[in-house]
């Protein structure tokens, strides 16, 4: 059988609006473990006052909204994410904050065009996820995590080793075109009459 992106989609877009909600309900905690490591990345990429920022796969957009904190009213940050329920609470919390430089919006990576110079780039920056894509396929190991202590290990851990990868993006001044919908065929930016 062949594989089907589109129904792969399907599956894990249904899979994160069913868990959305509980996800949510977690963010305190995930947000105390995964401070540091935010804050190192957005060190590493520079954010600071007046930049503009994409967050692709932003969830409910915890390290978005430390970029919007970061970036103030003179930037702007863009938190996309698949799943509608997770940009109705990115956009919700960003209200209430009062962070009008934060837009949360529906929309995959595959709804990018991206410059060749951010091809090494696509990938994603979720300190979590990426590196528990490895313990995932690894469910026998997996397993033997049944406390919370044990748990909270191997996320710092991972978390660890995770933080040693950051590393800032070629051409940042192309990231504002990438988010205005410029158009890339093969990397090369194509011009698009008006």
């Amino acid at each position: 059988m062949a594989f089907d992106p589109q129904a792969y989609k399907r599956a894990v877009t249904e899979e994160w609006r069913r868990a959305a909600q509980g996800w949510h309900d977690w963010i305190p905690k995930i947000h105390d473990w995964l401070n540091d490591a935010t804050e190192k990345m957005l060190d590493e990429a520079e954010i600071r006052l007046g930049s503009r920022v994409i967050d692709i796969a932003a969830g409910d957009g915890g390290q978005s909204l430390a970029a919007a904190v970061r970036v103030g009213a003179s930037g702007k940050v863009l938190a996309t994410d698949i799943v509608p329920e997770f940009v109705k609470i990115a956009n919700a919390i960003a209200s209430r904050m009062d962070l009008r430089q934060l837009r949360a919006e529906v929309m995959g990576a595959e709804d990018y065009d991206f410059p060749r110079e951010h091809w090494k780039h696509l990938r994603t920056s979720n300190v979590v996820e990426s590196p528990f894509s490895r313990v995932r396929l690894q469910t026998a190991a997996s397993r033997r995590f049944k406390s919370q202590v044990n748990a909270t290990c191997l996320i710092w851990k991972t978390m660890m080793v995770a933080e040693m990868s950051f590393r800032k993006i070629d051409a940042p001044h192309l990231v504002e075109k990438v988010a205005r919908g410029a158009k890339y065929d093969n990397g090369k930016e194509v011009r698009v009459a008006a």
